[in-house]
């Protein structure tokens, strides 16, 4: 299922997916990891609401 939904989403979805799987994997905030990858922590929290709001994430 969850292969599906991959391969049906966008280059930029699955990218901001596989950065927020990876923070919660990592244990750290979305502060810490944000400022780990060198994106603004804003970022991490918008890309996480608009997939949720697709019903990407839940």
């Amino acid at each position: 299922m969850m292969q599906n939904l991959m391969s049906s989403l966008t280059k930029r979805q699955r990218y901001w997916i596989e950065h927020i799987q990876a923070c919660e994997a990592s244990g750290k905030s979305m502060v810490e990891y944000a400022a780990t990858q060198g994106f603004p922590v804003q970022t991490l929290y918008a890309s996480k609401q608009r997939l949720a709001n697709k019903g990407i994430l839940t």
